[in-house]
């Protein structure tokens, strides 16, 4: 613009003047029209570096709840093997306790009274 500007003083042709008249409305709208587009663009960045900023807060939100999730998933589990265990241990019996009735025993031992006691 600043060339066209200095072309337009130098010129002393009226049509070519008129011209370049033109070239710097034309150039000022352009200029115009791109600091607008600037502030467009900046506005959308600003919006970009919120939504990610968001998005990296609901990813640690994300992360976190599948840590809760998880974790609480190990505990069920936990508790099902504890119970499991818990249940086999209950349906062990105790086999029925049974008089000890060892008639030889008896015999030999009723011997070694009598052979001792004779003594």
């Amino acid at each position: 613009m600043a060339e066209t500007k200095g072309k337009f003083r130098s010129e002393v042709n009226s049509s070519r003047k008129a011209i370049y008249q033109k070239n710097i409305k034309a150039q000022g709208l352009t200029i115009k029209t791109a600091k607008l587009y600037k502030d467009v663009l900046y506005g959308q960045k600003r919006k970009v570096m919120k939504a990610s900023d968001n998005t990296r807060i609901d990813l640690d939100l994300a992360v976190n709840t599948y840590a809760t999730v998880q974790i609480s998933s190990d505990l069920l589990d936990v508790l099902k093997d504890s119970k499991q265990g818990f249940d086999v241990l209950m349906d062990l019996q105790v086999p029925d306790i049974v008089a000890f009735e060892n008639t030889e025993m008896q015999r030999k031992f009723q011997e070694l009274s009598m052979e001792l006691s004779i003594d």
